[in-house]
C-alpha cells in the first residue's frame, strides 16, 4: 500500500470510530408459555404467545435489527439472540404486538422443517405500525452486558394451551 493512502485511511477509520464486528445481543424478561399437548394423539406443541411480539432496534430512523418474539417455552428455553454492532451507540427500541394470531408449532420443529412441510409464512399484520412501548438502549464498545434488552409486558399475554375437550350431549352435570 502506498504510504500516501495509509494516513487518509487511518483518519477515516478514527473519525468513524470504527465499530467492531456485530456482537450477540439478547432479550431478557421474555414472556414464558408452557408446552402443551394437542389432539387425539397428544402431539407435543411448543408453548408460544397467540399474538407474538416484534422488537425493532433503531438508530435514528434506520432499523438495525428486527426480532420476532414468540415467547420462551420448555422446549426452547433460551433467550432470543440478535446481532448489533459492537459500538458506542444510542438506540431506540420499539416493542410491537401483532394483531394476527400465530398458529401453534409442534415442539422440536425448526424453521427448515416448517419450510419443508409447505407451511405458510406468518404475517404479523398492522400491529407493527404503532409500538406499545419504547425504550432507550445505550451500547458500549466491548461491553456485552450493554446489549441486553428488557422486554416490557405486552398488552395481550395469552399463550396457546391445551383446549378442553368438548362436552358430548347428555354428559353435562345436572
Amino acid at each position: 500500500m502506498k504510504r500516501g493512502l495509509l494516513a487518509p485511511l487511518l483518519f477515516v477509520c478514527a473519525a468513524a470510530a470504527c465499530s467492531g464486528p456485530p456482537s450477540p445481543s439478547s432479550l431478557k424478561d421474555e414472556p414464558f408459555c408452557s408446552d402443551f399437548e394437542m389432539g387425539p394423539q397428544h402431539t407435543k406443541m411448543r408453548g408460544s404467545l397467540k399474538q407474538p411480539l416484534v422488537v425493532k432496534v433503531k438508530d435514528g430512523k434506520r432499523i438495525v435489527a428486527t426480532i420476532s418474539v414468540n415467547g420462551l417455552s420448555q422446549s426452547a428455553p433460551y433467550a432470543s439472540l440478535f446481532l448489533l454492532p459492537d459500538a458506542n451507540t444510542d438506540y431506540t427500541v420499539e416493542f410491537h404486538q401483532c394483531p394476527n394470531e400465530r398458529a401453534p408449532v409442534e415442539a422440536g420443529t425448526t424453521k427448515e422443517n416448517q419450510k419443508g412441510a409447505g407451511l405458510t409464512a406468518y404475517s404479523c399484520g398492522e400491529g407493527e405500525k404503532k409500538p406499545y412501548a419504547t425504550a432507550k438502549l445505550v451500547t458500549k464498545k466491548g461491553d456485552p452486558t450493554s446489549r441486553t434488552v428488557s422486554v416490557p409486558e405486552p398488552p395481550v399475554t395469552t399463550c396457546w394451551g391445551a383446549e378442553p375437550a368438548p362436552e358430548t350431549p347428555g354428559s353435562a352435570s345436572p
